[in-house]
């Protein structure tokens, strides 16, 4: 942190942090906080609002995760009820917005998913390019809310170079479990080289499921479901 502006209220039990501004992980933060430890159970109200900000070491820090980068910026107003960390994560609720732009989710490389589940279908050789281990993107944005430590999301937008994703699911900020069902769409095909192939699957919409947890998510293709985009393609 760097730049810190904040003004201190505290009286019996009661602390208001308010307005707090200054600049971190390459960007700038400005929130209020309100803790009311005046009862045998605390409670704690929170809003947030961050602009600019680097997504890895902010992801590191927060979750001990590196399987997101970029330029972020994300808007939360929160509440919880807790006299430890632990449960205050179990009780949060609230709702947050987040957009990250030219980024990469890491350990994954969606791209050469497609193209691999597409050679299994046709029965033909895997792409012989190699997995590159991330997904580089040009957008990542959704809202969600909060309840009882479990984020639940409606609107995931993901915008690649090939390809576009809408889908659903949720984030336990407890387990750090991920479970999200994703409606890809092959929208461009590169002119050669690793893709090419794709264009037989372009316009079609493939499920794709992501389960695991931050540190070690599975994503996987819905083969069926390449079999009948593909079927629908061919039959037209």
């Amino acid at each position: 942190m760097s730049a810190v502006k904040l003004t201190v209220d505290a009286k019996d039990g009661l602390v208001r942090l308010n307005p707090r501004r200054r600049n971190s992980y390459g960007g700038a933060h400005r929130g209020n906080v309100v803790l009311d430890a005046r009862d045998d159970v605390a409670h704690l109200s929170v809003e947030e609002h961050l602009n600019g900000v680097q997504c890895a070491p902010l992801f590191a820090d927060l979750f001990q995760s590196k399987r997101l980068s970029g330029n972020g910026s994300a808007g939360a107003v929160l509440t919880a009820r807790g006299n430890n960390s632990e449960a205050l994560i179990h009780s949060l609720d609230g709702h947050v917005d987040f957009e990250v732009t030219n980024g990469a989710l890491e350990g994954t490389d969606l791209w050469y998913e497609m193209r691999r589940a597409r050679a299994l279908w046709k029965r033909e050789a895997a792409p012989t390019q190699a997995n590159t281990g991330r997904t580089a993107f040009h957008t990542l944005k959704g809202t969600g809310t909060i309840d009882k430590g479990v984020l639940s999301n409606r609107d995931l937008q993901l915008d690649m170079d090939y390809l576009k994703a809408n889908g659903q699911g949720t984030l336990d900020f407890a387990s750090q479990a991920v479970d999200y069902r994703l409606q890809t769409n092959v929208y461009r095909i590169p002119e050669e080289g690793a893709g090419a192939e794709m264009q037989d699957l372009k316009a079609a919409e493939i499920p794709v499921r992501v389960s695991g947890t931050l540190a070690d998510p599975k994503v996987r293709l819905d083969l069926d479901a390449v079999a009948k985009a593909q079927a629908a393609q061919e039959g037209r």
